[in-house]
């Protein structure tokens, strides 16, 4: 068929068009190309089957020669039923297929890809295969529902559809991967040899004598004592393993000391000690001995128990002739310590034995630290007490016990004489702080009102005190008194 091909005359065509009859492009050979030629092609020419498609469609395609920077008008190329049509707007006359046309066609001779256009009609293979991707091998006209694309020097059947997703064995695993949560990886069970386990370490920076808590893998003994390596882990990693709230507390409060340059005491960090001696998990708990290494080891460690401390701190006032001596001791297991026995710890613990235990307020610290520094010792001339007693003792009997020893227990009738002896009266006073309301729950007895949650007595000039009893549960059938 192809040695017979012949051409419209040269009166019923486009001056520009070359019409190739009862010819498909499937049927492109040499031999036709050179049955049509006008002259001599040389396609020896660097670049000369580098043409690239402009446009490209089922039947149809427009070339260019984008590589050679000559002139070349695009030249088009038009597949019908029983014709071929190309079309260029070179001068040459196109009795017989100009130097453009014999070029593109040689083109589509040599690179099978650019042939793809004249041959995918419904009843294509290929395009019957790639139909069965997107599930639309049954549709009517498939020509209708796909387009043709070069890209990257090669020319793809694409659904006109850009959404149109083909799901096949290859797609089906690129959605799974890109779609599907991360199958975990099977966990290998341990060596059952004697596991680690995690160990806390109060320390002690090496360089800036900063607290520093770390959390360490060890293997131990028969006698479960640690022995080395201890192996250090980050707690940052174990925050996302976890969705206790104690835990994560936990965790997070061990990264507030893991590069810890702070010198001062701070709310902050009693804080993050609050949710460590908490130890959600019960691990258990070191305190490295720094005078023996810097470095921590398994011979520098020792264990120990940490607790939050119920701070009960008491100041008792002896006078002695004209002056008066203020001195201070903690209650800890209902033992009495003198201040300036008490073993301070990194600054926020009281080490008694084997045992830490953490004081949760900074006041609480500070007048601690201030009485050891005194040698748990203050003493005050009895002209200068007064003044102390108002702006000192007073203000810190609000958290703190003090204790009065020179003044004597109230007569029967110096109570009836300020009217303590009378029934107490419980009230609740509400008071604006900002965006808040304050309740301060208060005993009045007489005309003394007292705070419930202070730790006051009364007091009077006259050299008597009262003990007077403190009530912090919720008082029932209380007055109310507001001030706004």
């Amino acid at each position: 068929m192809s040695d017979q091909v012949t051409a419209h005359p040269v009166s019923e065509q486009n001056p520009y068009d070359y019409i190739l009859k009862d010819f498909n492009l499937k049927n492109l050979s040499q031999i036709v190309i050179l049955k049509h030629l006008n002259g001599l092609i040389h396609t020896d020419v660097k670049g000369f089957y580098q043409l690239v498609p402009e446009q490209i469609e089922i039947d149809f395609a427009a070339f260019s020669d984008e590589a050679s920077g000559l002139p070349f008008p695009i030249v088009q190329v038009q597949q019908y039923p029983n014709s071929v049509k190309l079309s260029c707007r070179c001068s040459t006359p196109k009795y017989k297929l100009c130097e453009h046309q014999a070029r593109v066609l040689y083109n589509i001779l040599q690179r099978q890809d650019l042939l793809i256009f004249s041959t995918v009609t419904s009843g294509n293979k290929k395009l019957a295969k790639i139909a069965i991707d997107y599930g639309l091998e049954k549709e009517d006209n498939l020509d209708l529902l796909f387009n043709l694309r070069y890209e990257n020097d090669q020319v793809t059947i694409r659904p006109k559809m850009d959404a149109l997703q083909p799901f096949n064995k290859e797609t089906q695993q690129n959605l799974q991967e890109l779609l599907l949560p991360a199958s975990k990886p099977k966990i290998k069970a341990p060596v059952k040899n004697n596991p680690g386990k995690m160990i806390l370490v109060f320390g002690q920076h090496r360089y800036y004598n900063n607290l520093t808590v770390e959390l360490f893998e060890a293997q131990t003994t028969k006698n479960g004592k640690v022995k080395n390596p201890l192996k250090g882990i980050n707690p940052a990693d174990l925050l996302f393993k976890t969705n206790d709230n104690d835990e994560v507390k936990f965790y997070s409060g061990i990264t507030t000391f893991q590069q810890n340059y702070n010198n001062d005491q701070s709310e902050v960090e009693i804080e993050a000690l609050k949710a460590i001696v908490k130890n959600p998990q019960q691990i258990p708990f070191y305190l490295q001995d720094s005078k023996q290494s810097v470095a921590i080891q398994a011979s520098t460690i020792i264990a120990v128990n940490a607790h939050l401390l119920e701070v009960d701190l008491h100041l008792s006032v002896n006078q002695r002739d004209d002056y008066y001596e203020i001195t201070g001791r903690l209650i800890i297991e209902g033992k009495s310590c003198e201040l300036d026995n008490l073993v301070l710890v990194h600054q926020y613990f009281v080490k008694l034995n084997n045992q830490l235990y953490l004081i949760g307020r900074l006041d609480f610290l500070r007048v601690i630290g201030f009485f050891k520094k005194q040698s748990n010792k203050l003493i005050l001339h009895k002209t200068k007490y007064p003044e102390f007693q108002k702006v000192i003792l007073v203000p810190l009997e609000g958290s703190i016990h003090v204790d009065y020893s020179y003044l004597k227990p109230a007569t029967k009738s110096q109570i009836e004489e300020k009217g303590f002896d009378l029934e107490n009266e419980q009230l609740i006073y509400l008071s604006e702080s900002e965006d808040y309301i304050l309740l301060t729950p208060v005993m009045r007895y007489g005309n003394l009102e007292i705070p419930v949650l202070s730790k006051r007595k009364s007091r009077r000039r006259i050299n008597w005190v009262i003990s007077l009893p403190c009530i912090v549960m919720k008082m029932p059938n209380c007055s109310l008194s507001g001030t706004f």
